[in-house]
């Protein structure tokens, strides 16, 4: 009898290991009944470039700058990558008075100039550089829909960025490195720079000046030129073609390093349209 007993138990534990290990198609189901995609290991996704074309003096400009946290949030930093870019009259330093503060970069004045958008009226701003049906330089009301629109899209590269920070000497060693992820025709750029979070300093909002006001994603400055270097030949790029730059610059000493980030972007020079976008911490 023990030995039928031992018989019918091996069976029913064979049958449940069965049915354990019997291989489940897609789509897969949450606990609430919602499909669940399969894990596809390194998965690449599309990430947007938003820049925030913006000035202390401007008093609209930090509704554009709300906005532009609330899409960080709604979005994930894995999804949007802000730059604030002060440039154009809004942004000029006025020493001896609250204004006194300069976030001007070489590079975001270069960009402003090229794109004309302080001549538009700030704030304005660009999501990945796109000329869209309703243009390229656009209020910040329409951020959201373009962002949404933009992430429907394909990732065409993986792009990655490997930070290395001395901060004895304040020596920053940054690898970008990338891999285009179909066969294209063009030439690309990348772009690589230096952001700042949480620098005070005087802005007006609406008719109030906000003497304690916090500026996020500030362009500090560039790291490879104002506008990148090329990083494909004779105007083509296979699938699965890599690339990797290596820089090497030292911090100004009014940054803060803990508050620093590496943003990188590579773009098609024809029409300079962003088609992927990364930042990283300087410090972790």
């Amino acid at each position: 009898m023990k030995k039928f007993y031992a018989i019918v138990a091996a069976i029913i534990f064979g049958i449940f290991i069965f049915s354990a290990c019997e291989k489940v198609e897609p789509p897969y189901i949450d606990n609430n009944n919602n499909p669940v995609p399969p894990d596809t290991g390194n998965q690449s996704v599309k990430t947007v470039l938003l820049e925030d074309y913006t000035g202390h003096k401007c008093p609209n400009c930090p509704d554009a700058a709300r906005e532009a946290e609330r899409l960080l949030e709604t979005y994930g930093k894995s999804k949007v990558v802000v730059i604030a870019v002060h440039a154009g009259f809004f942004a000029v330093p006025h020493p001896g008075t609250i204004f006194d503060l300069d976030l001007n970069s070489d590079a975001g004045t270069e960009w402003d100039n090229y794109f004309g958008i302080s001549n538009v009226g700030n704030p304005k701003g660009m999501i990945d550089r796109v000329e869209f049906a309703d243009g390229r330089i656009l209020d910040w009301g329409k951020w959201d829909a373009k962002v949404s629109e933009e992430l429907e899209k394909n990732p065409q590269i993986k792009l990655n960025i490997n930070n290395s920070f001395n901060t004895g000497n304040k020596k920053l060693t940054t690898t970008v490195s990338g891999q285009f992820l179909e066969n294209m025709e063009g030439d690309y750029f990348l772009q690589v720079c230096i952001t700042e979070d949480s620098i005070t300093g005087a802005q007006l909002d609406g008719i109030d000046v906000i003497e304690n006001y916090v500026f996020m994603h500030v362009l500090r400055g560039d790291i490879n030129s104002a506008w990148g270097e090329k990083i494909n030949d004779n105007g083509t790029t296979e699938q699965n073609q890599e690339f990797e730059k290596t820089y090497s610059i030292t911090l100004n000493n009014d940054w803060v390093p803990e508050h620093c980030n590496v943003v990188a972007f590579v773009y098609l020079d024809s029409d300079k349209s962003v088609i992927q976008a990364a930042e990283q911490a300087i410090t972790e």
